[in-house]
């Protein structure tokens, strides 16, 4: 027999006669999946918050490219004009710079579920592939983009504007990063010991 005591949790003592003692026959069940479960629901819960992050980002990079293509149309139309001494306006790479994908990145981390060191783990795993360019392409191979996909067409699967979207590729490269290692610094010990991931 197992004698189990439940008693209310409270900064007061609890007096005796409150103490209920259950007698049980048997071992006590132990319910194994119900922590797993309880974890993987939060999980979901995270992945849904991540996808809806990674939307908005999607979104607010979209509209920043059709700025950056309105500014540079612009900057051309100037430039070619009869009698212009107007210079063309430099623009960003496709996607951004590499700090602001990078800053992307560690907000897309973080809204997945991942903390600040997981991000740090991640930064250098993908220094180390692309230095964070949205169009950085490993000429042997054919990786491409931020994570480095091999296939470069992988990526579709999060978005089709996977070629030139930092937010597509980073939502792609977690979600590659979550399946096959766990973890983005389980990704980067694999990449140092194999020199790829």
């Amino acid at each position: 027999m197992v004698g189990l005591c439940a008693a209310t949790l409270s900064p007061e003592p609890v007096p005796d006669d409150q103490i209920v003692i259950a007698q049980l026959d048997g071992p006590v069940p132990l319910r194994l999946g119900e922590d797993r479960g309880s974890r993987d629901a939060g999980r979901s819960d995270l992945t849904r918050e991540a996808e809806a992050a990674a939307a908005q980002v999607r979104a607010d990079a979209a509209r920043a490219a059709e700025e950056q293509r309105m500014r540079q149309q612009a900057a051309t139309k100037a430039a070619n004009a009869p009698g212009s001494t107007v210079a063309a306006i430099p623009v960003e790479p496709p996607g951004g710079t590499p700090q602001q994908n990078r800053e992307l990145g560690r907000s897309m981390t973080l809204a997945y579920g991942w903390d600040a060191g997981q991000f740090g783990c991640l930064d250098s795993l993908w220094v180390s592939e692309s230095n964070w360019l949205t169009t950085a392409e490993n000429p042997s191979s054919g990786a491409y983009g931020i994570p480095q996909s091999l296939p470069a067409s992988k990526m579709a699967s999060a978005g089709g504007d996977w070629a030139t979207n930092p937010a597509t590729q980073i939502a792609w490269g977690l979600g590659y990063i979550d399946d096959v290692y766990g973890t983005p610094c389980s990704a980067w010990s694999f990449k140092q010991a194999n020199n790829w991931y």
